[in-house]
């Protein structure tokens, strides 16, 4: 509705030593997993897209409508909370994540894939890291930096997303060596959990085939392993882990 609940600050120097945000507390009307800066203001852009970026922090949203990519919203930190997918569920058939790729970014992204889809929502990401576009000297972290250095470097990379899933497969990747048998391992025990949970036939045939080709391994051998330690990895995490809730 526009009206203010809550503020969120940050420091601008690298040399101050306090605490690089600083927000509101949780109260009756601000809760922060469910909030997302700058959605009343763009809600119009948002509606008309049918689609929206979800980013990591108010400075990516405002360097982004500043370079006139308008149909974004900001959360705080990284995990996107069911509150906010059905708030966006309202005005868009697409999320685009543009999230860092770490290990925060990763597991972010894997437990979107489930909220995401139980809204019937298409999820997309937005990976900077692997961007054939991009020059070495344009290689940047967050959307905030391109997006003020490189308006336009950022508006054709707001429309060169990629599936959720092919993220985590490009994460996978650069985190172990697919060259080694350790390596192989590795990338079947962490991509395992997320080709289990994807119930369209087709679409995961088609990644166990592109991980089969990238691994250099046989598929009905690929396929396997994934159905045995997927299913075991998903008795492993029954019992719920206790999460740190995203900041909006």
């Amino acid at each position: 509705r526009g009206q203010v609940v809550g503020f969120s600050g940050r420091v601008l120097s690298a040399e101050v030593k306090e605490a690089k945000y600083i927000n509101s507390p949780e109260t009756l009307l601000y809760h922060k997993s469910k909030m997302l800066y700058g959605y009343s203001e763009l809600l119009r852009e948002i509606k008309k897209k049918e689609k929206v970026i979800v980013v990591e922090g108010e400075f990516d949203m405002i360097s982004s409508t500043q370079a006139h990519v308008n149909n974004v919203v900001a959360i705080k930190g990284s995990a996107l909370t069911a509150d906010q997918v059905q708030l966006l569920s309202r005005v868009a058939k697409t999320i685009i994540l543009s999230l860092d790729a770490d290990s925060a970014g990763v597991k972010a992204t894997m437990r979107a894939i489930e909220i995401v889809n139980q809204f019937g929502l298409e999820l997309r990401v937005l990976d900077l890291k692997h961007l054939d576009f991009l020059a070495a000297e344009d290689k940047v972290k967050d959307p905030d930096e391109l997006a003020r250095h490189t308006p336009k470097l950022w508006r054709q990379a707001t429309e060169s997303t990629i599936s959720a899933y092919q993220f985590l497969l490009n994460c996978s990747f650069d985190a172990h060596d697919p060259k080694t048998p350790e390596g192989k391992r590795e990338i079947i025990n962490e991509l395992a959990p997320m080709l289990n949970q994807i119930t369209h036939a087709v679409e995961r045939e088609y990644y166990l085939q592109q991980l089969a080709k990238k691994l250099q391994v046989k598929e009905s051998l690929l396929a396997e392993d994934i159905r045995r330690f997927g299913k075991a990895k998903h008795v492993l995490q029954k019992t719920p882990e206790k999460t740190k809730v995203g900041k909006s």
